[in-house]
């Protein structure tokens, strides 16, 4: 295990207006980065790459030498680090997923790159990675295949499972399920199946009873490729409109089955970078698409369920792969979301001489964008950057020479910029009175007789001995500053209102109702 403080890698600023790149121009508010790990990098077909858990991110990666890594930085930028296996494998496609497990202890998931086992370490301890119990496996191979490759563990608290995602044999996404954090799993079943192809899935939970995907229907360098969506709600797959697709029972289906969300135009493909439900459960997406066999000209672009229909919307250039082998022409540097915001995502594109990590947010489903640059005037590529699940708004990433994803120097940077907080005491008190067959849960942001207007809350649930939230509903305080959301009446859950903070008052949480 290993320590190691923020180390300076700040960038010096350049002037706003000298992008190399069309579109709006970043405001010059880069944040101070700091260096996670001087080795270490990923792909971005497992997720979550990062989970944010309090003030701590815990994330993956691996290292040039093969060696599977869990870091963990804490509230001061102080990075703590354990290897969970070593001289497993040089390649990217093996780094592990993280998560962080009702009971507090944080997991994490990997796998070979066309691997015979998917493993799996738990820490004995919540939140510490300095002790992990023994290795285990996970069942991810459907019967008569011989490898997996991919991990995406995905909890769902309202069912009380955790699933895991991934790809069986050479091309099928499949999954397998457990209701008692491991100990047992389901035979693993396949997803999404296309005779010869290669379908690429991305995945997301809402964090009580949803799991959205994304996918394609095959590797861009090897069919024409456009976007699809579905998403596992109670037992089935569904549209973005809630129709039923197929029972899990009658998987795996056809991407066609699924939502089209983008249909590439001939002689361009498209391949999905990230998918996430927004707070009204409303999926959305963001891709990139090339020239077909090409290794230049990319666009980033976003998708968005308004309710009736897909919207697409192209978001910037992405210049090219960032692979120097042809094989992967379709390597774009990376998109992804702020999943506690899905309208905010980060990117990574041409800059000065550099590609540079920036944030762009849309308060129109992708109409229109303003951005900001995390990093500027670098003298390193910046990749594959990733927001923690569940996080703060750092932004994670990949600096150094990408070759190839068996060739790689890179480091793992973060964004160490804080949210000012003031130290003023800010009380929630919370009530709650039966509404039909819910439950109306109200809170009351003041500090003493002053309420707090039009203030943002989260409403959050949690099966009762649950250590970890999930977030429900948001509410704005009225002008007593009372926020107010109706739930489902459920024996068994406990709820509370969560006040995030902001330059006028601290952080405070409401007790816990229910249970």
């Amino acid at each position: 295990m290993r320590r190691v403080a923020w180390s300076g890698l700040v960038a010096a600023l350049v002037m706003a207006g000298s992008q190399a790149v069309a579109g709006p121009v970043p405001q010059v508010v880069a944040s101070p980065t700091a260096l996670v790990a001087e080795d270490g990098a990923w792909c971005w077909f497992s997720e979550p790459r990062a989970a944010q858990d309090g003030d701590t991110t815990f994330l993956g990666w691996i290292s040039s030498r093969g060696d599977i890594v869990i870091g963990a930085v804490d509230g001061s930028g102080t990075t703590t680090t354990a290897v969970v296996m070593t001289n497993f494998e040089v390649d990217d496609h093996d780094h592990p997923a993280v998560i962080v497990r009702p009971d507090g202890r944080v997991q994490a998931f990997w796998s070979r790159h066309n691997g015979a086992e998917v493993f799996t370490r738990t820490t004995t301890r919540p939140r510490d990675i300095s002790h992990w119990g023994p290795l285990g496996t996970v069942p991810l191979k459907v019967a008569g295949d011989r490898v997996s490759t991919y991990v995406n563990p995905v909890l769902l608290p309202d069912e009380g499972t955790m699933w895991v995602f991934g790809r069986s044999g050479y091309s099928s996404p499949a999954f397998t399920t457990t209701r008692d954090l491991g100990r047992t799993w389901t035979p693993a079943r396949r997803l999404v199946h296309v005779k010869e192809q290669r379908p690429y899935v991305k995945y997301a939970g809402n964090g009580r009873d949803t799991i959205a995907m994304g996918f394609t229907n095959g590797h861009p360098a090897e069919t024409h490729s456009s976007i699809y969506y579905a998403a596992y709600r109670k037992g089935a797959l569904r549209g973005a409109s809630g129709r039923g697709i197929a029972p899990v029972s009658r998987l795996p289906i056809a991407p066609a089955q699924g939502d089209l969300v983008y249909a590439a135009p001939a002689g361009r493909d498209a391949w999905v970078h990230d998918v996430a439900l927004d707070a009204q459960g409303r999926p959305r997406i963001v891709f990139a698409t090339m020239p077909e066999g090409s290794s230049t000209d990319h666009d980033y672009w976003y998708a968005a369920w308004d309710g009736r229909r897909w919207l697409s919307t192209r978001i910037t250039s992405a210049g090219g792969s960032i692979a120097g082998a042809p094989r992967e022409p379709g390597y774009t540097a990376g998109i992804s979301f702020d999943h506690d915001d899905p309208s905010t995502v980060v990117l990574a594109r041409p800059g000065i001489a550099k590609l540079e990590v920036e944030r762009w947010t849309t308060p129109d489903l992708g109409r229109s964008w303003t951005s900001e640059a995390v990093t500027i005037g670098s003298h390193q590529d910046n990749v594959r950057p990733v927001v923690p699940r569940g996080g703060s708004g750092r932004v994670v990433w990949m600096t150094g020479r990408y070759g190839y994803f068996t060739s790689f120097h890179t480091s793992v940077a973060a964004d160490r910029t804080t949210r000012p907080r003031a130290a003023a005491p800010t009380d929630v008190a919370v009530t709650s009175k039966a509404e039909g067959s819910g439950l109306a849960v109200s809170a009351d942001l003041r500090t003493g007789i002053v309420g707090y207007v039009g203030k943002e809350l989260t409403l959050q649930s949690r099966p009762v001995g649950w250590e970890t939230w999930t977030n429900r509903a948001t509410g704005y305080t009225d002008n007593t500053g009372r926020v107010s959301a109706t739930v489902p009446s459920r024996a068994g859950l406990e709820f509370r209102w969560v006040w995030p903070g902001d330059h006028e008052a601290a952080r405070s949480e409401s007790v816990v109702l229910g249970g």
